[in-house]
C-alpha cells in the first residue's frame, strides 16, 4: 500500500496530531500562504492539503485551479462550529471540513475518505476524457490505444498537418510529472505501430524538435452511369 503525501498549512498549534500524521503519511508543513503556489510549481502534487481555518481565511484557493480538479483535495480544520464558515468553505471548492475538537481516529478517517474521494474523481475525469476522445476519433485502430497514446494522438490530431513541439506534448500529457528522456519516444514507437493499419502517419522533425500528424485521403471510386 503506497504512503500518501500530505501538506499541512498553518501554525503547528492550529493543526492537531501532527506526530500521528508523520507516522502515517509523508508530511510537509508550511506556515506562509506564498508557499502554496511556490511548492505546487516546484514539487510533485500532494494527495491532500490540510489547512487551518486561520490560514484558509488568508489564502486564495483560486490558485489551486491550475493544479487540481474541483472540489480541491483540501481539508479545512475549523476552530468553531459555524455554519456560514462551513458553507463558504465548500462553496470555495474544499473537499472536506472538520470542526474542533475531534479525536485522532476521526481525523484519520476524514483524511482517508477525502483522499479516496479525490482519487475516484480523478478516475472519473480520466474515463470521461478517454470516452470523449474515442467518440471524436471513432476508428477501430484508435480504440486500441492506451490513455497516454490517445492523448498524444489527440494533441497531434488537433494540429493536423502542423508542427507540434515535443516539449508542448510533454507539458500537456505529463504536466509536472518527472519522466525519463525516452518516455515520449517509447510511446511514439508504440503509437506508430498501431497506426499502421490506418490512414494516419507521424513524421518527426529535427529543427525545431517537433512532430506532424498527417492523414492520407483514400481515393474515392467514382461510378459513371451510362
Amino acid at each position: 500500500m503506497r504512503k500518501y503525501v500530505i501538506w499541512a498549512f498553518g501554525q503547528d498549534q492550529e493543526i492537531p496530531y501532527l506526530s500521528i500524521l508523520q507516522d502515517c503519511y509523508f508530511l510537509n508543513t508550511f506556515s506562509e500562504q506564498k508557499e502554496i503556489v511556490k511548492n505546487l510549481k516546484n514539487k510533485k502534487l500532494p494527495d491532500l492539503i490540510i489547512m487551518s481555518s486561520a490560514f484558509y481565511l488568508n489564502s486564495n484557493l483560486n490558485n489551486l485551479n491550475f493544479f487540481f480538479l474541483k472540489p480541491f483535495p483540501v481539508l479545512i480544520i475549523h476552530s468553531q462550529d459555524n455554519l456560514s464558515d462551513l458553507r463558504a468553505s465548500y462553496q470555495a471548492g474544499v473537499l472536506e471540513c472538520l470542526v474542533q475538537p475531534f479525536g485522532p481516529n476521526e481525523f484519520l478517517a476524514k483524511i482517508e475518505n477525502a483522499i479516496c474521494r479525490y482519487e475516484n474523481r480523478l478516475k472519473e475525469k480520466k474515463l470521461m476524457t478517454l470516452s470523449d476522445m474515442l467518440s471524436k476519433h471513432s476508428n477501430a485502430v484508435i480504440s486500441n490505444l492506451t490513455f497516454k497514446e490517445l492523448k498524444i494522438f489527440d494533441i497531434l490530431y488537433r494540429n493536423l498537418n502542423k508542427k507540434v513541439l515535443r516539449e508542448d506534448i510533454y507539458r500537456e500529457v505529463w504536466g509536472v510529472e518527472i519522466i525519463g528522456l525516452k518516455t515520449l519516444d517509447v510511446h511514439l514507437a508504440n503509437l506508430r505501430k498501431k497506426l499502421k493499419g490506418s490512414n494516419f502517419f507521424i513524421t518527426s522533425m529535427q529543427s525545431p524538435q517537433s512532430l506532424i500528424l498527417s492523414k492520407i485521403e483514400k481515393e474515392k471510386k467514382v461510378s459513371l452511369s451510362v
